[in-house]
This record gives C-alpha cells, sequence and structure tokens, in this order.
C-alpha cells in the first residue's frame, strides 16, 4: 500500500470506531428513547417523511427548524445592520452604545432562556428571540468594522459622486458598499 492510502485508512479508525461504540451501547442500553441503534436512524434518514414518534417527520422538523432560525438571522440582520452602520459611521453613536453592547455581548445565549421563556413564554417567539441574540451581536460588529475600514479616499470619492448624480442616495452609496465583505463574515 502506498502512503497516501495509509493515511486515508487512518482517516477512517475514529468513524468507524464511533459507530461501532454506538451500535454497541444502543444494544446494551435497549431504549430506542435513549439511545436508538444505527440501523433504526438510517432507517429515518432513508425515509424522511416517515413519522418520528408522534413528532411528525424529518423533513417537518427541519423545515421548522429552518424557518425558526431563518427568523432569528432575519430579526438580528433587521436590528444588528443599522446599528452597525451607525456605530461605524459615527464615533459619538459608538461612543453612547459600546457600554451596554459590551455588557450584553459577553452573555451566552443560552443564559437567556429563562428570561425568554419568562418574558415570551415558550414557543416560536422565544427560540426566534435566542436565535436572533446569537446572530446579533456577530452581525453587529462585523458591519461596524466594515463601515470603519472603509478608506477616507473612498467616502471622498463617493461624496463627490452623489453631488455628481442627483436623487442618488448617499448613505446606500456610501456605507453600504465597502463593508459588504466584513458583515458577510
Amino acid at each position: 500500500m502506498s502512503l497516501a492510502t495509509n493515511r486515508n485508512m487512518r482517516k477512517l479508525i475514529l468513524p468507524i470506531s464511533v459507530v461501532l461504540i454506538w451500535q454497541a451501547l444502543a444494544l446494551y442500553v435497549n431504549n430506542p428513547f435513549v439511545l436508538p441503534t444505527l440501523d433504526a436512524v438510517l432507517s429515518v434518514l432513508f425515509k424522511p417523511t416517515a413519522d418520528l414518534l408522534g413528532s411528525g417527520s424529518l423533513l417537518e422538523n427541519a423545515r421548522v427548524s429552518l424557518v425558526r432560525v431563518s427568523l432569528g438571522f432575519l430579526l438580528a440582520a433587521v436590528l444588528a445592520v443599522p446599528l452597525g452602520l451607525a456605530m461605524g459611521r459615527w464615533e459619538v453613536f459608538k461612543d453612547i452604545s459600546e457600554g451596554l453592547i459590551s455588557a450584553l455581548r459577553p452573555v451566552p445565549p443560552l443564559a437567556w432562556v429563562p428570561l425568554a421563556m419568562a418574558w415570551l413564554k415558550i414557543g416560536l417567539a422565544s427560540v426566534v428571540f435566542i436565535i436572533a441574540l446569537g446572530a446579533f451581536f456577530p452581525i453587529l460588529l462585523s458591519t461596524s468594522q466594515g463601515v470603519r475600514g472603509v478608506k477616507r479616499s473612498w467616502q471622498e470619492a463617493v461624496y463627490m459622486m452623489v453631488l455628481a448624480l442627483p436623487g442618488c442616495a448617499w448613505w446606500q452609496r456610501r456605507c453600504c458598499q465597502a463593508p459588504v465583505p466584513a458583515s458577510d463574515t
């Protein structure tokens, strides 16, 4: 065997070991609610429309999760992008908001779960809130850094172009093009 084949074979050792240990533990526990066997999991993957223990199908549950994550991310983006644009553009706005943001940012989203359940009850709103909170700070800080990273010469060039083109959205042309790579991360 060649050296490359040996390396590829070694990469399979851990995944195969995990699968074998999983199957052995599942047979030992003998409770599909606690730890299903590998064949039970594979049967669900190959029949994604089959009902899962009365909680809907795999595809239905994936759709619900995708909607929740999309709503949370959309809420975070709608709130964080304008705030990040303002923080990146105006130093005064950054100074005013930075204290509160620095105090709230280190708190992990899971620590907000009890408050979310108390404020919003158990349901879609609390789940979307937690997801939005997890996405809010990275979007905010990336957008703010992206706006602050726009070169002064670019800002002046855009300002001159806006003066030359009546009706051109100054804010959009100046702050929304250059920071895009930073806010996409």
